[in-house]
């Protein structure tokens, strides 16, 4: 599947998720570091125009478009698992300072 996104570390990316499932979390690693440290609004206009060409019916399916759609999905469920742990940090430093005023 032919990838014409300009940014490489996307391209990169969605050309190893093809390969293999069980390179998907070092490669959601890699991505959500990179997603980090650029433009958000530029990572996703690029990431929106690679994740539409296997979805767009202009190749049939395959085994190598169902990993790199397991990989978006696990990839956006980086940001669920993130957002419940800084939550969670939030939850447990309230509890502190409630039992904090308690005493």
């Amino acid at each position: 599947m032919p990838l014409l996104c300009k940014d490489k570390h996307i391209r990169d990316a969605f050309t190893a998720s093809q390969d293999s499932f069980s390179t998907h979390p070092k490669l959601v690693k890699n991505l959500r570091d990179y997603y980090d440290s650029t433009d958000q609004d530029k990572f996703f206009d690029n990431f929106i125009d690679t994740l539409l060409v296997p979805i767009s019916g202009l190749t049939e399916r395959s085994i190598f478009v169902d990993r790199t759609l397991d990989f978006v999905a696990k990839f956006a469920c980086s940001f669920i698992k993130s957002k419940e742990s800084n939550n969670a940090g939030g939850e447990k430093e309230k509890e502190s300072n409630d039992t904090e005023t308690e005493d």
